[in-house]
């Protein structure tokens, strides 16, 4: 179990594999199998951090009579991203967001790992994330979808942002 249980990384499989996935299904169970996990931190965690309790975690769960071996790429991991809760292109953009949708925007977090930290860091600038998608358009999925509506209202949300940042500088 992860130490913050209230603040603990996402985490998807990806892929799993075991036994031979071509050729004929046979009634075995398979002695190898491999798994491709994504793991994503959140705001006051590290990529090593998560590494160390991932290797943990497996060390003492994994019976003694199971070999494996645990690859974690920790140079390529992402480290968590907030923007900076105070900043006024939030307050332009949640403006935007009312001209372009018509309604009063909703706020959601974006605490997970992703090149936002590399790209604020590098360029020393926060970077503040806009989305135009539903929970109903399956994100990344195989059947993601986008509704046309929602997405003229996005173009139009960030025609009226550009302005808005403008005249923070």
């Amino acid at each position: 179990m992860l130490e913050r249980l209230w603040a603990r990384p996402a985490a998807e499989v990806l892929t799993v594999i075991a036994g031979d996935p071509v050729g004929v299904t046979r009634a075995a169970i398979p002695s190898v199998a491999a798994a491709d996990l994504s793991i994503r931190t959140v705001p006051d965690q590290t990529v090593a951090e998560v590494a160390r309790q991932l290797r943990r975690w497996v060390a003492e769960h994994l019976d003694d009579r199971v070999e494996y071996e645990l690859t974690i790429a920790e140079e390529t991991g992402q480290e968590p991203y907030r923007t900076p809760e105070d900043h006024p292109a939030l307050d332009a953009l949640a403006a935007a967001v009312h001209d372009g949708f018509g309604v009063p925007p909703g706020r959601m977090g974006n605490a997970g790992g992703g090149p936002a930290e590399l790209l604020a860091r590098s360029l020393d600038a926060p970077v503040v994330f806009f989305g135009t998608g539903l929970p109903e358009d399956r994100w990344h999925d195989s059947d993601e979808r986008i509704s046309v509506d929602v997405l003229l209202a996005g173009a139009a949300t960030l025609a009226c942002l550009w302005p808005r940042l403008a005249d923070l500088s």
